[in-house]
């Protein structure tokens, strides 16, 4: 195995990489663009050669999905679906709730809507959530012109960790009902885990399920105290439940 430390675009790495006897390239930057541009440009210089590439925007996968010998993946989507398929609960749920609609969040809601024909509420918690969701809705109607809306849907343009947020939720749809809080936010400074602590606080019977790129948010809920709040009690571990994008992520 050779491991090289530069850029692609590099002909010196080029060169060291003997690209022109490989079968495969993957390029997999978390830039759609460099990915793209990555692909044609070995694409072109080397005929022959099968491309992946990892591409997370909906529209530009789109485009792209019947290029030759270029194929796609989107790692938020290969997440998300194993995500949802391993909590059957999302089946019969009926109010939603997700923090994040970026690309992640879309594509939970696209693997929960799969699986579950039961779904009455959703509420997105996002700083541009109107903006997100009406281009959710424009998107889909542009894919399928029978698309249907789900009943009762509220965007709320905010930060995911306001009290007022939580308090209109409550009072909307009450404190003892099985909602589902996903918090798809990749946020810094523990401030998914503030959030999911005070959904803990407001909403006796939710399931919350909360982002984490690393171990660390697991050690903070159950070994530690933070914001004076002890979090490491039976209550919040059955309450709080923690999926990794690197443990849980499997591109085979």
């Amino acid at each position: 195995i050779k491991i090289l430390t530069g850029e692609m675009t590099d002909p010196a790495i080029k060169e060291k990489s003997f690209i022109q006897h490989a079968k495969y390239f993957w390029a997999f930057t978390n830039k759609d663009v460099i990915n793209i541009n990555l692909a044609l440009e070995i694409q072109h210089e080397y005929n022959g050669i099968k491309v992946m590439m990892r591409v997370e925007d909906f529209e530009i996968d789109h485009i792209i999905k019947d290029w030759p010998n270029i194929s796609s993946i989107s790692v938020h989507e290969k997440l998300a679906k194993k995500f949802v398929d391993q909590n059957e609960s999302f089946k019969s749920l009926k109010t939603l709730v997700i923090y994040g609609f970026g690309r992640f969040g879309h594509y939970v809601l696209e693997e929960i809507l799969k699986e579950n024909k039961l779904l009455e509420n959703l509420i997105i918690i996002d700083p541009e959530a109107t903006k997100k969701w009406e281009n959710y809705i424009h998107r889909k109607k542009l894919q399928d012109s029978d698309f249907k809306q789900i009943g009762d849907v509220l965007p709320w343009d905010t930060v995911s960790g306001e009290y007022s947020t939580l308090a209109t939720i409550k009072k909307k749809f009450g404190a003892d009902q099985n909602i589902h809080f996903v918090m798809c936010a990749n946020l810094p400074n523990y401030e998914n885990i503030i959030t999911a602590i005070n959904v803990a606080d407001s909403f006796e019977e939710c399931k919350i399920f909360l982002r984490s790129s690393s171990s660390a948010s697991e050690e903070k809920v159950s070994s530690s105290t933070f914001e004076e709040k002890v979090i490491g009690d039976d209550n919040y571990k059955k309450m709080i439940n923690i999926f990794y994008e690197k443990k849980e992520l499997n591109c085979s």
